[in-house]
């Protein structure tokens, strides 16, 4: 039914210090999995759960490690040590390598409904129902990316790039302006919401 919520088990994963719960994700935003970081956590798996449980380690996302790391990985995604659990996240199935997906059970995850969506984001965040909307507007319906846009206050600044879009393709602005203040931003942000708003026209 659920965890309880208070023995030692919730708490240690409530202060995300559970010894046998392992997430492996690149070290910089956007970099990939090193081999370092798989063999270490090969190294990990031989070992007894410390809390004599199972354990749980979670690749996010698996596309990120490199053919070595990858190869590293085979022989514990063939033989996990008992009461092992590894959960592989990818948000792009196609371009993980066949040999890992082929000895994986892959499940797709489908974007929740807007009901769903709107009861999550109000119990995770204090913003109004009508700014979670225009959130999940934004975010395609995808709940997580709709918490980061209302906790970054992305929603103002994506509402700021459109008006100047708008400007920009009505020849009321100068595109060397416009250029010169989009960059100091985040490039992959904008070619993002770029991609949004063609989405939304096709």
């Amino acid at each position: 039914d659920g965890a309880c919520g208070h023995c030692k088990g919730c708490e240690l994963n409530r202060a995300s210090t559970h010894p046998d719960f392992i997430v492996i994700r690149p070290e910089e935003e956007g970099k990939i999995i090193k081999v370092a970081q798989v063999r270490e956590l090969i190294d990990s798996l031989g070992r007894t759960g410390q809390q004599g449980g199972n354990k749980v380690v979670i690749i996010e996302p698996i596309e990120a490690m490199n053919a070595n790391a990858s190869n590293a990985l085979l022989k514990s995604l063939e033989e996990p040590t008992p009461g092992t659990y590894l959960l592989l996240v990818s948000h792009n199935p196609s371009s993980v390598l066949p040999t890992i997906r082929s000895r994986c059970q892959i499940k797709a995850l489908a974007i929740p409904s807007l009901d769903v969506a709107t009861d999550y984001l109000a119990s995770a965040t204090a913003a109004s129902p009508y700014m979670i909307q225009e959130a999940l507007r934004e975010a395609r319906g995808l709940p997580l990316t709709a918490l980061s846009l209302l906790d970054n206050d992305a929603l103002a600044t994506r509402k700021q790039r459109l008006e100047r879009f708008l400007a920009l393709s009505l020849f009321d602005v100068d595109p060397i302006d416009v250029a010169a203040s989009w960059q100091s931003q985040d490039i992959g942000m904008i070619v993002e919401w770029y991609q949004d708003i063609l989405h939304r026209i096709l």
